[in-house]
């Protein structure tokens, strides 16, 4: 069983927008954390996590710090491969959603002491943004490919993690900056009303309202244009129950969400880039929700 994206953090204070209204998820999906609240079909999801400059009514700037302690953590650990940053910036009690991780910061330690010491590991940060104590770093393993990591900060340790799955990712190629970050409300909300309508609701018709015709689909390298997030959702059997956790940053706006795929319960990491008002390119990656976990977290 792989290990590599175990490290990290996320959600308490965060928000959540219900599908409402809809037909039950699939049985098996594991529950959520944190409180809820809900949109429901046809329901405001741009006033999820309202209030503020980032839409979530912290300050921006713990955003900013927590975004910086995650990538200097994540650089010293597995850029550097030096595991004392585990006993620097990690903190108990350390809550693991990775299917196969136990919540213990001593198993974790020792499995950085073998993982990030062996000459094939590598690590590539391509992407990190942050809203209030949730960071998100988009980055590639050299043992298991692009996965997306959230973790949550507290008190300036990181101290939970959720991740997505080896081999289940979209390409990465695109622009990595953080850019618009007077925009990050609105971004936010953009992106939660195109989840509302076109992903939950199941109004495809509407797609052109939220994407821009030079529109990027990663999932299939080649596809641009509203039509490909259609085709995609399509082919897949995708069906959209309830976003988890949402974290936006300018240009930038990520969601954990509960799917159904082909019939079958997983979550979905989506990552959407936003410009003038259109969303204009999309990554994503999956993970398959497991009967039960070794923590006895939920994934989502």
């Amino acid at each position: 069983m792989h290990f590599a994206p175990w490290l990290g953090l996320a959600s308490i204070g965060f928000f959540v927008a219900c599908a409402g209204e809809r037909d039950d998820p699939p049985d098996g999906r594991g529950g959520a954390a944190g409180d809820t609240m809900t949109a429901g079909s046809g329901g405001n999801p741009a006033g999820v996590g309202g209030g503020g400059a980032g839409g979530s009514g912290c300050d921006p700037e713990l955003g900013r710090a927590n975004k910086a302690l995650v990538g200097q953590a994540l650089d010293e650990l597995l850029v550097d491969k030096d595991v004392t940053a585990v006993d620097r910036t990690w903190a108990d009690p350390y809550l693991r959603h990775h299917p196969g991780a136990p919540s213990d910061l001593a198993a974790f330690r020792t499995l950085m002491s073998y993982e990030v010491a062996s000459l094939g590991f590598g690590y590539e940060r391509l992407r990190t943004l942050a809203e209030c104590d949730l960071v998100v770093v988009h980055g590639r393993y050299s043992d298991a490919g692009v996965i997306f990591d959230m973790y949550r900060v507290k008190d300036d340790k990181i101290v939970e993690h959720w991740d997505s799955n080896t081999a289940e990712a979209s390409d990465a190629a695109g622009p990595t900056e953080i850019e618009d970050e007077a925009l990050t409300a609105q971004n936010r909300a953009l992106a939660l009303s195109f989840i509302d309508a076109v992903l939950v609701d199941g109004e495809h018709a509407r797609v052109s309202e939220f994407l821009d015709a030079s529109y990027v689909e990663h999932r299939y390298a080649t596809a641009t244009g509203p039509a490909a997030l259609i085709e995609y959702v399509e082919r897949d059997y995708l069906t959209y129950y309830k976003v988890h956790h949402v974290v936006a940053d300018g240009n930038f706006v990520f969601t954990l969400s509960e799917v159904s795929r082909g019939g079958g319960a997983y979550g979905v990491y989506d990552l959407f880039r936003i410009d003038d008002g259109a969303i204009v390119e999309h990554w994503d990656s999956r993970r398959i929700v497991p009967a039960s976990t070794d923590s006895e977290l939920p994934i989502f």
